[in-house]
């Protein structure tokens, strides 16, 4: 966390540890009882998108973010897929769209989650569930879940540009 600055939110969300971006943006806009949508908007970026953000930022979104959150530009970097770039997978460097991966990886345009993790960090996605080759959960030794017991639908990461938190 950085020093106090008149451009900075006076309230300061954390993300908890192995956090995916943009569901740090979904729990400090449901800590200041806005949506997601509307909570980029007011930190400048209208326009961005929280989907292309958690692959790569910007260096417009990396700067706005760490005077307006007071994030570090390292721990913006590593809330993203950006470390896991042309290693385990690809993104385009400018449309930020995922390419496609080796052939004996999963590819789906849903994430996979841990039940388990998500009741502990009051439904915060961890990042490494985007990645297409995770499929356990080594902390509670899970299967990670492609969709909900009980409704059998995907799980709703994002709706119509509004991004939910998760029950």
């Amino acid at each position: 966390m950085t020093v106090w600055t008149d451009e900075r939110i006076p309230i300061w969300v954390p993300p908890v540890p192995r956090e995916a971006l943009d569901s740090w943006l979904e729990a400090y806009a449901y800590r200041l009882r806005t949506v997601t949508v509307d909570f980029v908007a007011f930190l400048g970026l209208r326009g961005s998108s929280p989907q292309k953000m958690v692959r790569r930022l910007t260096d417009h979104e990396r700067d706005v973010l760490v005077r307006r959150t007071g994030l570090s530009a390292e721990k913006l970097t590593a809330i993203t897929l950006e470390p896991y770039n042309e290693s385990i997978l690809r993104i385009h460097p400018v449309s930020r769209r995922m390419l496609y991966p080796a052939a004996w990886r999963h590819y789906s345009t849903t994430s996979r989650y841990c039940p388990g993790c998500l009741a502990e960090n009051e439904g915060r996605w961890q990042l490494t569930w985007r990645l297409s080759w995770a499929f356990v959960c080594t902390r509670h030794k899970l299967l990670l879940l492609d969709r909900c017991p009980r409704c059998e639908r995907h799980p709703p990461v994002a709706r119509l540009g509004r991004y939910l938190v998760l029950p």
